[in-house]
C-alpha cells in the first residue's frame, strides 16, 4: 500500500524508477482526512491522550492494541494524497515507472488480527455475496473459509490484478505475481503462504519461525524471486537467463507468474471467474 501511494503522490514523482507492491491492498474504500483524524482522536481520548505529546507518550502494548480501521488507511489530504489509488492508477496519474505487484495466495491469514472482517465484507455485498460463495465452493465446502478466501483475494489478488491492468492500459510496463510457495521448511506449521510469506525469499533470508533448515527446494526458490526481483530493480523488467520467462501483462493476455511448490511458472487468466466476480462487487474489503 505505501508502494501504491507513492506511485499516486504528485510530491515523489521523479523519486524512484521502479516499484514493487507486494501484497498492497487499498484502492476504492477512499476516506477523508478528517476522518481518520477523527477515528484517531476518539481512539487517544479513550487511551486517556488528548494531545500528540500523550500520544507520543503511550507504552507500544497500548498503541499494538489499538483498532485498525478503514478511515486510518486512505486518507486524501489534497496535496500528498490527492485522489483514490483507483482513480489515479485507471487515470494514469501516477509515476511513469515499470510496476511490479502481486499478492500471495493465502492473504487471509491476516484475519488473525481482523476477526471478523471477512464475515461482515461478505455481508455488505448484498445480493451478490451468494454468487461470490458459489464460486469458491468449487474448491471449498466450508463457509467459514469461503468468506475467508473470498476477503483475503478482495485484499490482495484483485486489487493487484486491477492496478496491473490500469498500469498497462495507459502504456506502462507491469507484471503481475501470486505467491503460493510453502517451504519444506514450514511444512506443518502453516497451512498456505499467507500474508508476507514472499519476504523471506525475496531477501533470501529464512524465516526464523521455521525450526528447520531450508531445503534444497526451499534455496531454490529463494534464489528463482529473489533474482526476479533483482532483475526488475536494474531493468525494469524480471527476465533473465536462466529463469522461467515471465510476460509483461497485455490486454487480452492477462499472465501473471505464479510460484508454487513446482516452481515458477506463467498462467493466463488464474482464478478469472471468481476475481472477476469479486472485483465487479466493487466493496473493498480494507
Amino acid at each position: 500500500a505505501s508502494v501504491n501511494y507513492m506511485m499516486a503522490s504528485p510530491l515523489a514523482r521523479g523519486l524512484f524508477d521502479r516499484a514493487i507492491a507486494e501484497s498492497g491492498g487499498t484502492g476504492s474504500n477512499l476516506k477523508p482526512l478528517s476522518e481518520a483524524e477523527a477515528a484517531g482522536k476518539a481512539w487517544g481520548e479513550k487511551m486517556g491522550a488528548h494531545d500528540l505529546a500523550a500520544l507520543r507518550a503511550l507504552p507500544v502494548d497500548k498503541v499494538w492494541d489499538g483498532p485498525v480501521t478503514t478511515t486510518a488507511t486512505q486518507p486524501v489530504d489534497g496535496k500528498v494524497v490527492v485522489m483514490s489509488l483507483d482513480k489515479a492508477f485507471e487515470s494514469g496519474q501516477v509515476a511513469q515507472v515499470p510496476y511490479m505487484a502481486g499478492a500471495n495466495d493465502r492473504e487471509e491469514s491476516l484475519l488473525r488480527w481482523l476477526p471478523g472482517f471477512d464475515t461482515q465484507w461478505l455481508k455488505g455485498l448484498g445480493d451478490k455475496g451468494p454468487g461470490i460463495v458459489a464460486l469458491y465452493r468449487a474448491d471449498e465446502a466450508d463457509p467459514a473459509r469461503i468468506a475467508a478466501k473470498a476477503w483475503g483475494e478482495a485484499f490482495g489478488a484483485v486489487p493487484a490484478r486491477a492496478k496491473v491492468r490500469a498500469r498497462a492500459a495507459k502504456g506502462g510496463t507491469a507484471f503481475l505475481y501470486r505467491y503460493a510457495y510453502v517451504p519444506d521448511a514450514a511444512r506443518g506449521s502453516v497451512t498456505g503462504a499467507g500474508h508476507d510469506a514472499e519476504i523471506e525469499m525475496v531477501f533470501a533470508n529464512p524465516d526464523l519461525r521455521w525450526k528447520q533448515s531450508w531445503s534444497a527446494r526451499d534455496g531454490a526458490m529463494a534464489r528463482t524471486v529473489q533474482e526476479y526481483w533483482i532483475n526488475f530493480a536494474r531493468s525494469g523488467d524480471p527476465n533473465g537467463a536462466g529463469l522461467p520467462h515471465w510476460p509483461a501483462w497485455r490486454a487480452g493476455e492477462a499472465m501473471q507468474m505464479n510460484f508454487e511448490r513446482a516452481g515458477a511458472a506463467a498462467v493466463k487468466d488464474y482464478a478469472l471467474q471468481r476475481l472477476d466476480a469479486v472485483e465487479a462487487a466493487n466493496q473493498a474489503p480494507f
